[in-house]
């Protein structure tokens, strides 16, 4: 409930005066889009007399520098394949740019305006939960969570977070193991929307904070013997709980670096699993943050760190070093590193020190063909000096070394290069594939076929100077 007229006589007031060629923010059933109204129409009831006015819904906005066009003009959005018929005053429609995720900035704060005026039941001391719209309205459940509260279970609890001894399996009532605590974390957080803004004020940044502290702060062991998706279930109930004491674009921050924090402590373990988990985490976080396509209607990840953060974060903690030194990483590492591999590509930062680890890597028959991939993969963000050194790298390749990979990195570092003398460098390296002894019959006879589409343009006296 709120004062008379407080919540709707503005919406009422903007939906009666729609028109056609408004923009508005309508919900598809399953997110809030940018759109515009294309008709208005009076339907009558079936079977009354009763009319009511009926929107015909575009879930797209007509602008000049649209990349899509129709018979209406240029927009973006969806086309007229998905266009709806909406009642003027029913709830899917807003104010433009209210609703639509791109623009809000917290759509999922909590109204307490009227925490203040609900008191204990009869029997209880204190209010822990109070109903709360569009997020929970069951009695019921209130009702048990105001029991579990003034019962003493979430002391219980929050005591069992501060104060219980960490262990890597926990088999009495006074310590915790990770998993043991990913479950009671869940308990406390899970009813976090419709958590009294009272008990939020005095225990959400302290669980917050424990829940953060333990995590970090486990064994290497504890964290080996469970699953990713309990940690994720930890990392869940940090972020749920920060949502009711923190701004969304501080808490998603808070939660970014808590992942980061968590990535660089599984990357430096003993346990493989949980270097290549760690790994995982880190791509995420670094496709999350430089990424900058995502697609219409989606909920774009937050970007939370520059690209140069990224990069100082990557040396200050020798990630470069656990995943490319050939004395210390995996082969599982170093299949997952392409993402930062292209990083440093885009943002100039391949010095020689890198280069020659990778191309270290590459020299290895273990890691060569992990390694030439992710060169081939990133080779449009190179520089032609580092083409060229990438190149030289194979063609130093003993005949009978010569392989696959090595071949088709090269093909893969010429096609993004306009460069003409590279283009003949590339064309040298394969002219030898085809002279040199040695060579395998499958590398040769690709070499002649790249050979022959190298020179098919070129006139006869040019394909006759080049094979001399």
């Amino acid at each position: 409930m709120a004062q008379y007229e407080t919540k709707t006589k503005e919406t009422y007031a903007f939906l009666s005066t729609l028109k056609e060629g408004d923009q508005v923010d309508a919900h598809d059933k399953y997110t809030w889009k940018n759109a515009t109204i294309l008709s208005i129409s009076e339907n009558k009831i079936y079977g009354t007399d009763r009319t009511y006015m009926n929107a015909r819904v575009g879930f797209r906005t007509y602008k000049e520098d649209g990349s899509k066009e129709d018979a209406r003009g240029k927009y973006e959005g969806w086309s007229a394949s998905q266009d709806e018929d909406i009642p003027i005053f029913s709830p899917r429609l807003a104010q433009f740019d209210t609703r639509h995720q791109k623009y809000v900035k917290n759509e999922d704060k909590i109204e307490e305006d009227l925490d203040d005026y609900v008191k204990p039941a009869e029997g209880q001391e204190l209010v822990y939960a109070v109903p709360r719209i569009r997020k929970c309205t069951s009695r019921v459940y209130i009702d048990c969570i105001n029991l579990f509260g003034n019962e003493g279970c979430f002391d219980i609890i929050l005591n069992l977070l501060n104060n219980a001894n960490m262990v890597e399996s926990c088999d009495d009532g006074t310590s915790l193991d990770v998993s043991a605590m990913g479950l009671l974390s869940k308990c406390i957080t899970h009813p976090h929307t419709v958590y009294h803004k009272n008990f939020i004020t005095k225990n959400g940044a302290a669980i917050a904070k424990q829940v953060r502290d333990r995590l970090l702060n486990a064994s290497d062991k504890s964290l080996r013997e469970i699953k990713g998706q309990d940690i994720n279930q930890l990392l869940t109930s940090v972020e749920s709980i920060c949502q009711r004491f923190m701004e969304k674009d501080d808490y998603q921050k808070d939660n970014e670096e808590l992942k980061l924090r968590l990535s660089a402590k599984c990357l430096s373990s003993e346990f493989l699993d949980r270097r290549i988990n760690g790994m995982k985490e880190l791509n995420q976080i670094i496709k999350n943050n430089t990424s900058t396509y995502t697609y219409y209607g989606s909920n774009p990840a937050p970007k939370v760190f520059t690209k140069e953060f990224l990069l100082d974060w990557l040396k200050k903690n020798k990630v470069l070093e656990i995943i490319w030194h050939p004395a210390k990483t995996h082969i599982e590492l170093v299949k997952r590193s392409g993402d930062i591999f292209k990083l440093l590509a885009e943002e100039k930062q391949l010095n020689e020190e890198i280069l020659e680890t990778i191309r270290e890597l590459s020299a290895g028959a273990f890691y060569k063909t992990e390694a030439l991939k992710i060169v081939q993969e990133n080779a449009f963000h190179l520089t032609e000096e580092q083409k060229y050194f990438f190149v030289r790298a194979v063609a130093a390749t003993p005949p009978d070394r010569l392989n696959t990979p090595d071949f088709e990195c090269v093909c893969q570092l010429g096609r993004h290069s306009t460069s003409k003398e590279f283009a003949d460098f590339v064309f040298g390296f394969f002219y030898n594939c085809i002279k040199m002894e040695g060579v395998k019959d499958d590398v040769a006879t690709a070499a002649i076929e790249k050979c022959s589409e190298m020179v098919k343009a070129d006139s006869l006296v040019v394909k006759e100077k080049t094979f001399k």
